[in-house]
């Protein structure tokens, strides 16, 4: 879920929906991880990896996008004062 930023509309991650997300995330990874090293997930074991590297994408997506939107929000106010943004 996203929300407002300045007049710019929804373009930022909402932190209370993104805590959840993350939360879930790590459970899920958690909750993979010990199936992986179960004896009786032998026969799901691929896929059990499988899913293990996508959530390891994921996180590491979200882990960036998060790193990029607090520079963006940084970085938002001195690109976008007059002053600065008439010599770009």
């Amino acid at each position: 879920a996203f929300s407002n930023f300045k007049q710019r509309g929804p373009v930022i991650l909402a932190s209370k929906e993104l805590g959840e997300i993350m939360e879930a995330l790590e459970e899920s990874q958690m909750t993979l991880g010990s199936m992986a090293g179960n004896r009786y997930s032998a026969p799901f074991r691929e896929k059990v990896q499988e899913w293990i590297a996508n959530l390891s994408t994921v996180s590491d997506m979200v882990d960036g996008w998060i790193a990029v939107q607090n520079l963006w929000i940084y970085m938002e106010a001195v690109f976008s004062s007059g002053d600065i943004a008439k010599q770009l």
